[in-house]
This record gives structure tokens, C-alpha cells and sequence, in this order.
């Protein structure tokens, strides 16, 4: 299993924001840890929806926490073998029931698939890959 550290999660917030924002450190701490499940350390959508649904309400940036869930978010199946079905007109609203609790599980299982060639190389370089694939969408998600 592969994670995102805090650090990776700055560089994505940067990514998308184009500049330096407040936040607040032990809070991005938390909201980063909510990729881990304890008991559940092998099943990568109930800690992808663990990590959907704590992250934002943690609120760790003064902006972009919804941007940053999605890109983050979308990073953590990346870098563990799973891509994203959703398209960008589409990231917004299923971005809404994945970071939903109660929906959280379903919304993923059904919108990911394996990924037929892996991801290969650093956490930023398939974190770019997904802000190139996604930019539009996350930069109005951002200014929503």
C-alpha cells in the first residue's frame, strides 16, 4: 500500500492553488491520516473512503480543501493500482458522495477500476497526472 505524506499533500495543494495559503498543520496532519484504517489495512476503498470523507471536515487550508480531497484522493488509488472512471463534467457531483460517510464506500467501489498499466514512478509525478487530467474541474471546485 502507498501513501500520500503531508508533504505531498503541500505540494498538491500548491499544484492547484498557485500559491502559498494558511493552514492549519496539526489539522492537514489528521486530515492526511485518514488514509489509514485500522483492521482494514488491505482494503484500499474503505481507507480511500476513510481519507474522502475525513479529510475535508478536518478543513486544514484557508481554501481548496474540496480541490485537494479530489486530487489527493484520486492520487491515493492511483498510486496504489486504481484509476478513477469519472470524468471531469462528473468530478464535482461524485466528489459530493464521496466525501459523503454514508455513501463514501459505494461511490468508490463503483467508479474505479483496475488499472491495466499501473502507475509508475514518484507520488508527484502521479499526482501530476492526475491534476493534468483534472485541472479544470478541480480549479471549480476550488472557487466554489
Amino acid at each position: 500500500m502507498h501513501y500520500l505524506t503531508v508533504q505531498d499533500v503541500l505540494w498538491i495543494h500548491l499544484q492547484i492553488a498557485k500559491r502559498p495559503v494558511k493552514f492549519n498543520y496539526a489539522k492537514l496532519e489528521e486530515g492526511v491520516n485518514y488514509q489509514y484504517a485500522y483492521g482494514k489495512s488491505k482494503d484500499l476503498v474503505s481507507q480511500a473512503a476513510r481519507f474522502f470523507s475525513g479529510f475535508p471536515a478536518m478543513n486544514p487550508f484557508e481554501s481548496g480543501n474540496e480541490a485537494v480531497t479530489a486530487a489527493a484522493g484520486i492520487t491515493f488509488l492511483a498510486l496504489n493500482g486504481y484509476d478513477l472512471k469519472v470524468g471531469v463534467k462528473e468530478l464535482s457531483s461524485w466528489l459530493e458522495k464521496a466525501s459523503n460517510p454514508a455513501e463514501a464506500n459505494v461511490a468508490i467501489e463503483t467508479s474505479v477500476i483496475r488499472s491495466e498499466h499501473g502507475h509508475h514512478g514518484t507520488t508527484k509525478e502521479v499526482a501530476q497526472h492526475v491534476l493534468d487530467k483534472y485541472f479544470s474541474a478541480l480549479q471549480l471546485i476550488a472557487t466554489a
